[in-house]
């Protein structure tokens, strides 16, 4: 079984994402306790020449470590998977052919179309590669919206992984009004009920706790809980504020002092 599904049997399950093309901070995001790890090629700065560095520091302690891929081309997949992920995120998804052209990427003869040539020491053989392997289409499009059915209904298909900002921006909603939209999330709750019929798990990004808690209310399973830059900037701007503040006591005493 996929190391990522097992994590999923106690849901909800809370992950990061991975944006920097830092080997030594994905270690840390790795070994920080989360359930999963997505490091992401499509709007991160992650780079092919980096991606095998970041899946093996990412995965270090045993945490699942699964691949947004750049766009939903086969080569793209076959690449993420023979460097180790665990799985695949396509984003870009909005049609049945689309969803099962992806899903035949990520498994090898009779089940899929994925090209023999393993990278990592101890990949296993073409059964056990097959099993293991996560594919998550995401739902971020109209028309993805439409044809939740179909997409469904295609074999291989692990779990859903909804873009609820891209989602939200298609239907006129600013990024920062998506977290507590009533149409953004009614999109969610309608994506989570046709998933379940077919015990697919669907996941998501949340910003903020409301939001978070927003998406669990509505059946989602599994969540981002932010990325290792945010972490970075927050942590940042935490200690400068710090500063200020003993900035400004200093101030005071010396005034007083002063007086």
């Amino acid at each position: 079984m996929n190391p990522f599904l097992d994590r999923l049997s106690a849901s909800p399950a809370f992950g990061g994402w991975i944006m920097l093309e830092s080997a030594l901070g994905a270690e840390h995001m790795g070994r920080s306790g989360y359930d999963f790890l997505v490091v992401d090629s499509q709007h991160g700065e992650v780079s092919s020449s980096r991606m095998l560095q970041l899946f093996q520091a990412a995965g270090a302690a045993g945490t699942p470590v699964i691949s947004r891929v750049i766009s939903p081309e086969p080569y793209l997949i076959m690449r993420s998977l023979d460097m180790g992920a665990d799985g695949v995120i396509v984003p870009m998804i909005s049609t049945m052919q689309q969803t099962a052209e992806a899903a035949a990427a990520c498994r090898y003869a009779p089940d899929g179309t994925r090209s023999y040539g393993p990278v990592r020491p101890g990949a296993g053989g073409v059964e056990q590669a097959n099993r293991r392997v996560m594919f998550m289409p995401m739902i971020e499009t109209l028309e993805a919206l439409d044809n939740l059915e179909e997409i469904t209904a295609v074999d291989g298909v692990d779990a859903l992984f909804i873009g609820p900002f891209d989602l939200g921006l298609l239907m006129g909603i600013s990024p920062g009004e998506v977290p507590r939209d009533s149409q953004v999330l009614a999109a969610v709750e309608r994506i989570v009920a046709v998933a379940s019929k077919r015990n697919i798990p669907v996941g998501s990004v949340a910003a903020g706790e409301e939001h978070a808690r927003a998406l669990l209310e509505r059946g989602v399973s599994f969540l981002s809980l932010g990325s290792d830059s945010t972490f970075v900037q927050q942590g940042a701007t935490a200690r400068l504020a710090l500063a200020g503040r003993l900035r400004s006591q200093q101030s005071a005493l010396m005034e007083g002092q002063v007086a």
